[in-house]
């Protein structure tokens, strides 16, 4: 390996602690363990549009399952059941969909807030009810486009598996190109994913081409972290050693590391951008932390 590269992971590594990834991963995943079942929800809505509310949710804890076991899976499907019961009375059903946003929208808010420290901004004081609205919606939007994105993969993961028996009967190893065609466009949608978080959440002016790159290797990331860690979770036995609540832990345990990689791909994208010579831009209603804040008028 060329000194560049050392170098360059040296450079990571140095803004990895100095930008504290490990604390706001913790705080992430203890965040996402009260929200997880709201998102979901919202995510089965979504794809209920497409196929029927059951098979949607089964497709979505089969995903689920391939990933963190099936105690795990099955915790988080007895989850969403619970917290999809309806609520009596058309007051209780307004606060618990209210309450559900709010949950959901609230766990972007900490990814935004470890963007926002990573990029070294912040929101101007004084931004005011509208500001948090704005926050929310963007958070929310960002919720619905990751439904959205699921939607998608589901339905040409569907679409393969048919091309797969098909390829397989005129094509000699058709199963390894069906094979090699859902993992690419699995890596495209979570590539999708990670650029909209990045672009969106933080209170700097990008573009996708400022993001894409640092989406990209973070995809990677995720997809190889995840292969790994499903064959640690599977082999060690973690899950035993905690009893009854070892289905949460490995929830847990998987949040933590998917927010890792999330902001490690942060400092991957920002250390692309600032090595080409690009400032750091806040948004009008941000300002850089080495600078003092000042409101605008309409603030």
């Amino acid at each position: 390996m060329s000194n560049k590269y050392i170098n360059y992971l040296k450079d990571l590594y140095a803004n990895y602690s100095e930008d504290r990834i490990a604390v706001f991963a913790a705080a992430l995943a203890y965040y996402t363990a009260f929200a997880l079942a709201p998102f979901l929800i919202i995510c089965t809505s979504v794809v209920g549009l497409v196929y029927s509310h059951d098979a949607a949710q089964g497709q979505i804890i089969d995903q689920i399952r391939s990933l963190v076991g099936k105690d795990s899976a099955d915790l988080i499907q007895t989850m969403i059941v619970n917290a999809s019961k309806p609520s009596s009375g058309i007051t209780a059903q307004i606060v618990s969909i209210i309450l559900l946003i709010i949950a959901t929208s609230g766990v972007f808010g900490q990814i935004q807030m470890g963007l926002n420290y990573i990029w070294g901004v912040e929101p101007k004081p004084g931004r005011g009810v509208w500001g948090i609205i704005k926050d929310r919606f963007l958070s929310f939007t960002i919720v619905l486009g990751v439904a959205f994105l699921l939607l998608v993969s589901l339905i040409l993961s569907v679409v393969i598996t048919f091309m797969s028996d098909y390829l397989s009967h005129i094509l000699p190893g058709g199963d390894l190109i069906a094979w090699g065609l859902n993992f690419a466009i699995s890596l495209a949608v979570i590539t999708l994913l990670f650029a909209m978080i990045f672009k969106i959440l933080p209170d700097v002016e990008l573009t996708l081409r400022d993001v894409i790159w640092g989406a990209f290797w973070t995809a990677v990331l995720f997809t190889i972290g995840k292969t790994l860690l499903g064959i640690y979770l599977g082999q060690s036995h973690v899950a035993n050693a905690f009893g009854p609540a070892g289905s949460l832990i490995i929830i847990l345990i998987w949040v933590y590391y998917t927010a890792q990689i999330l902001f490690i791909g942060a400092e991957l994208t920002k250390m692309h951008v600032t090595k080409h010579g690009k400032k750091v831009k806040p948004d009008v209603d941000a300002y850089v932390k080495e600078e003092k804040p000042h409101l605008t008028n309409n603030s």
